[in-house]
């Protein structure tokens, strides 16, 4: 399904076509049955609305397959998006595979400053997101549990970052790094480790009280982000 993936969009963009970038779960080995997908980068040297078209068809079929719509962009606006989305590419720069193509991740800088607003936008926002959807979801285990579920993978991801704030190089397996930072930061991960259970089919941990857990959980981050805020750069 990949190389025939590749193949077609070769065929459909051309000599524009930079580079095709492997990434995520797949590469990491953090990769499941229930929630794992390829997840692909597509770069160009240039990029209309006629290109957008032409890729329709072998994208449509992508999806339809379980797999998320690529991200696309130009060298240059790669090179310029590096400050918006600094956690997003330090994650592909550490671990990817080019599929096509060449590398922009070599020579590729981001700085600590970019990296530490993302980590504290992402935590804060998160934060915000669990207070307002659990006002509607309370007392409804499933409604809650799947805001646990949810939210847990950017929050993971999050924490990987925190240790490069810390001075830590982190591991490239997200409950590699919660291991670690919890020693850093003196947080609870067993309440992390629950809820990266309950997302892969652990029936026994599916049985807590999800309202508890979920208490917990917004404890938990609301100390990190009361970390993250004091790193200064």
């Amino acid at each position: 399904m990949l190389d025939k993936f590749v193949e077609q969009i070769k065929e459909a963009y051309g000599t524009d076509l930079i580079s095709i970038i492997l990434y995520g779960s797949t590469v990491t080995g953090e990769m499941t049955r229930q929630h794992s997908d390829y997840n692909i980068l597509l770069i160009f040297n240039s990029f209309t609305f006629s290109h957008l078209r032409a890729l329709t068809k072998p994208i449509r079929k992508w999806v339809k397959a379980g797999h998320p719509v690529p991200l696309m962009f130009t060298k240059e606006r790669l090179l310029k998006s590096l400050d918006v989305f600094p956690i997003e590419f330090s994650d592909i720069k550490q671990s990817h595979k080019i599929l096509f193509g060449e590398d922009p991740f070599v020579a590729m800088q981001l700085t600590n400053q970019h990296l530490r607003h993302e980590c504290e936008y992402v935590l804060k926002s998160t934060l915000l997101k669990l207070r307002q959807e659990y006002m509607s979801a309370a007392f409804d285990g499933n409604k809650i549990k799947a805001l646990l579920v949810g939210s847990l993978s950017a929050v993971l991801t999050v924490f990987r970052h925190v240790l490069k704030l810390l001075a830590v190089e982190p591991p490239v397996k997200k409950l590699d790094a919660l291991n670690i930072l919890s020693e850093k930061l003196d947080i609870d991960k067993s309440v992390f480790i629950t809820i990266h259970e309950i997302k892969n089919g652990n029936k026994a941990a599916a049985k807590v009280s999800m309202d508890i857990l979920m208490e917990k959980y917004v404890t938990e981050i609301e100390k990190i982000i009361e970390k993250v805020d004091n790193i200064l750069y």
